[in-house]
């Protein structure tokens, strides 16, 4: 990923799928009203890293819509740990 997105992500989207001090996450944002998205990546602390980015519709055009960014960092977090899972 490039230098922008290498910059600290704001906690309330991809990050907050991530509450770990050990785990780096970082990403781009984008907004149109009703569109939320994020694109990231996101590195363990035992160097495995996974290219992210998920894509959502809210039903109403608001610009602030916490439960729907936080929907970005949950979905995140259960695709990572489905492909950490051993045997995969």
């Amino acid at each position: 990923m490039g230098a922008a997105a290498s910059a600290p992500v704001p906690p309330h989207r991809l990050a907050s799928g991530f509450p770990y001090d050990d785990v780096v996450v970082s990403g781009k944002t984008g907004t149109l009203p009703p569109l939320r998205n994020e694109v990231g990546a996101v590195e363990h602390p035992d160097g495995a890293r996974y290219a992210v980015a998920v894509f959502t519709r809210a039903l109403l055009p608001a610009a602030v819509l916490p439960r729907a960014d936080a929907v970005i960092g949950t979905t995140a977090r259960q695709a990572i740990e489905f492909l950490r899972r051993p045997g995969r």
